[in-house]
């Protein structure tokens, strides 16, 4: 298989995932108390949301990298890769 053709089966797979999961959700645990043998811990459950954005700019990439040729296919990807870049960016500093 060429590259191209790899790369637009995986973004059209992210696409997917993003649309379907809407958000990736993580747990911390924090030491509340640490009293020598007395420990006490909380659990919190923190979420990065995906916008149907993300997940459309993938689908659109992957589509275009895997039915456009070569040449064609990197201008498309690297458009969706560069706005996915900025959107998870914009995210994850929101989320934290």
């Amino acid at each position: 298989m060429k590259t191209a053709t790899i790369l637009g089966i995986a973004l059209v797979m992210l696409g997917v995932v993003a649309f379907a999961y809407q958000g990736i959700t993580y747990t911390t645990r924090e030491k509340v108390i640490d009293l020598g043998p007395l420990q006490a811990t909380v659990d919190t459950k923190q979420t990065i949301p995906l916008t149907p954005l993300v997940g459309g700019l993938a689908l659109v990439g992957g589509i275009g990298c895997w039915s456009l040729e070569p040449g064609e296919c990197s201008k498309a990807t690297i458009f969706s890769l560069g706005m996915l870049h900025i959107m998870g960016s914009v995210f994850i500093r929101e989320a934290l």
